[in-house]
């Protein structure tokens, strides 16, 4: 019995031994498979269409917000970082809403912050891992929670999308128990169920992106309604009632039936504008209007669409603005350069930021290692590891903090 009991005993071992490198076989496959996709985008292996950067290079991917410094002001509220907690403080630069949170990952928007409690993970390079970085909390401007999940997308048109039930983060998807895509309202009601297996899109002109498989993207209305079936590979939000889609032959522009308004062609297109869209083919950008008429014609090494009048283009190394007409305003002068907000445009010189007027004046001169646009009066700006607000004569509402 003894020796029955000791060979018992030696076989639960040997099971549970096996049982756990089966587990980590498993687990490290999934990682592997994460690697590998991750691995083929940045070596630029995968043929679905791609995203340009201001260097040239593809791949990129332009999310709708950005995590942490570079949001600024909006509806009065601008978000601060204190002893490594981040709070709102108001335009006079007192605290409202104290430090409390890790991260804030979109700022006020129709009343509504969404931050992050717990162990950050940067999502901006951490990708689906991003999910296990503490929980998402939509706030009001009383800094009262709304509503709680893994992850989250901010408020437009009284909607936001959220990500549901990832109670095991990336283990999920090894037992299929992942969670679902759904909307909530601003009472953190679920007004569109949690039915989307793939990430939304936040709606824009009444409409928003869903995907029902990878490369299959179409767009839902606010009842969750499917108005453009899913056949694109890539698809961004409404803008001037057109929509920028992608499939493999190339990026184009749509109406709100589907009807394909100009052809998919370009390389890449970016969103309308001021009635303008600037597009790229064989590495030169220029600008189409809405008929797909190229008005500027492709000469431009990189372009941003037009805002209050002026876009930033650069050639030959070098930015500078133009107006609708493809006319140079501002001359090709600056290492970077960022559209106009506020009468305002951020530009670089060398390694450091500043502010330019529509005549291409210095209003602030470059001083900062990193700056954002101005919103509401205000640009977060930061004076080497530290940040802070400044108005509109260059003086601090908030004085940099780290």
């Amino acid at each position: 019995m003894r020796m029955l009991r000791g060979i018992t005993n030696k076989m639960l071992v040997v099971t549970l031994v096996c049982f756990v490198a089966v587990a980590a076989g498993i687990f490290w496959w999934y990682l592997a498979g994460k690697l590998a996709v991750n691995l083929l985008c940045f070596f630029g292996l995968a043929s679905t269409p791609s995203y340009p950067a201001k260097d040239g290079s593809t791949g990129g991917y332009e999310r709708e917000y950005n995590v942490d410094w570079e949001h600024g002001f909006q509806e009065g509220l601008g978000e601060v970082e204190v002893n490594g907690e981040w709070g709102f403080i108001n335009s006079s630069g007192r605290l409202v809403i104290k430090p409390q949170f890790n991260q804030v990952l979109s700022p006020f928007k129709e009343g509504i912050a969404l931050v992050r409690s717990g162990a950050i993970i940067d999502t901006r390079k951490a990708g689906d891992f991003g999910r296990l970085a503490g929980e998402c909390q939509y706030i009001d401007k009383q800094g009262r929670i709304i509503y709680e999940c893994p992850y989250g997308k901010p408020f437009s048109e009284g909607l936001a999308a959220v990500y549901v039930d990832a109670k095991w983060g990336m283990l999920s998807e090894l037992f299929g128990k992942e969670g679902k895509w759904g909307f909530i309202n601003k009472k953190g009601e679920m007004v569109i169920p949690a039915q989307y297996t793939f990430e939304l899109g936040s709606f824009s002109e009444g409409l928003a992106v869903f995907e029902v498989k990878v490369g299959k993207c179409g767009y839902i209305n606010h009842e969750g309604e499917v108005i453009i079936e899913p056949s694109y590979v890539l698809a961004l939000k409404f803008s001037e009632g057109l929509a920028t889609v992608a499939k493999k032959e190339g990026w184009g522009f749509i109406d709100k039936h589907g009807g394909i308004v100009v052809p998919l062609q370009y390389n890449y297109a970016r969103s309308f504008s001021e009635r303008l869209a600037a597009v790229e083919k064989n590495g030169k950008w220029g600008f189409i209007n809405k008929t797909g008429d190229m008005v500027i014609p492709l000469q431009y090494d990189y372009a941003i669409g037009y805002c209050e009048g002026l876009a930033a283009v650069k050639k030959n190394g070098k930015w500078g603005y133009i107006d609708p007409t493809g006319r140079s305003v501002i001359p090709f002068k600056f290492d970077d350069a960022e559209p106009f907000s506020e009468g305002y445009a951020k530009v670089t010189v060398g390694k450091l930021d500043g502010y330019i007027d529509n005549k291409g004046d210095f209003v602030i001169e470059p001083k900062f290692g990193l700056a954002s646009p101005f919103t509401d009066g205000f640009a977060k700006v930061a004076v080497g590891d530290k940040l802070g607000y400044i108005d509109k004569q260059g003086n601090y509402i908030w004085e940099p903090t780290r």
